[in-house]
């Protein structure tokens, strides 16, 4: 039987699953970090397991199988018996009475999920997975004022928001003196749809006196992969040249793949990897280090 159509064969079964590339490609994006000996020893382990944990019962099923079938690749390469029994084994997970673990820390433990993977995708080439179009608006952003204080408030008390971004005000009138006090280098903008005026996030553009400019951006859940994100970090980079600055740099947590996966497809380059700790105003920390990656892009 013809590699070509042993692909064929696994396409067709595979094109029953629900699970997405982008979520395939964020998990092998995590999985790699498994043995970058940088990274604090457990961390991605539980990152994969929490992100594990997001996908329905369905995705992990799907997920699952296409572990299955990148381990018996590395093992046995692209063949007949590894093609049929793959087949026999998503149909079979796939009914009612499926004998797999779907339990996200037996998953995340499977050590090397993000080579197992990254070879379905190398060997099937899986461009059949169904990725629609998310974005379905165009993205503005205006100046923040006093009036946004109450859908701030909703962005941040949101622990999906905030996982990665520790220590962000809560108090309505502590945000709205922050609002005050912002001087005319700190552009912080309200991020919306210009076709509704539907608010979804927030976002900043810091001017420093050396001619950079940090960047940083939070959107409600609800509105990301759909192209958002990606909208948002354009307008940033057009308002940066504007004002004539020379670098952009932004920062964030070691286990936010998703925004590294972004900042990286809009041109940034990985500077280094440090840590960071948020300060209460008597000096003393609030919360624990976090593992962070810094990120610049020449303009």
């Amino acid at each position: 039987m013809r590699k070509s159509d042993l692909r064929q064969k696994v396409i067709r079964r595979i094109r029953k699953f629900e699970i997405t590339e982008e979520e395939l490609d964020d998990l092998i994006h995590i999985g790699d970090y498994r043995y970058d000996p940088e990274c604090v020893e457990g961390e991605p382990y539980a990152t994969l397991k929490y992100m594990i944990e997001l996908l329905p019962e369905r995705k992990r099923h799907d997920l699952m199988c296409l572990m299955y079938l990148g381990r018996n690749l590395e093992y046995y390469g692209l063949c007949k018996e590894t093609i049929d029994d793959f087949c026999f084994y998503a149909d079979e997970k796939a009914g009612k009475n499926c004998s797999g673990s779907t339990d996200p820390e037996y998953l995340a433990g499977k050590v090397p999920i993000a080579r197992w993977l990254r070879l379905v995708k190398k060997e099937i080439q899986p461009d059949f997975w169904y990725i629609g179009t998310r974005y379905d608006g165009n993205v503005r952003l205006r100046e923040i004022t006093e009036d946004d204080a109450d859908f701030l408030i909703r962005l941040v008390s949101n622990q999906m928001v905030t996982r990665y971004i520790p220590s962000m005000i809560q108090d309505r009138e502590t945000l709205i003196s922050w609002i005050r006090s912002l001087s005319p280098k700190d552009h912080e903008y309200m991020v919306l749809i210009e076709e509704t005026d539907e608010l979804i996030g927030e976002c900043s553009l810091t001017v420093t006196a050396d001619h950079t400019a940090e960047i940083g951006f939070m959107l409600l859940p609800q509105f990301w992969r759909r192209g958002y994100g990606t909208e948002v970090v354009r307008e940033l980079l057009e308002n940066a040249a504007l004002m004539q600055v020379a670098e952009v740099t932004a920062t964030t947590d070691i286990k936010n793949t998703a925004a590294i996966k972004l900042l990286t497809k809009m041109g940034f380059q990985k500077q280094n990897i440090g840590w960071m700790a948020s300060l209460s105003e008597d000096g003393e920390e609030m919360s624990q280090p976090q593992t962070v990656v810094r990120f610049s892009r020449k303009m």
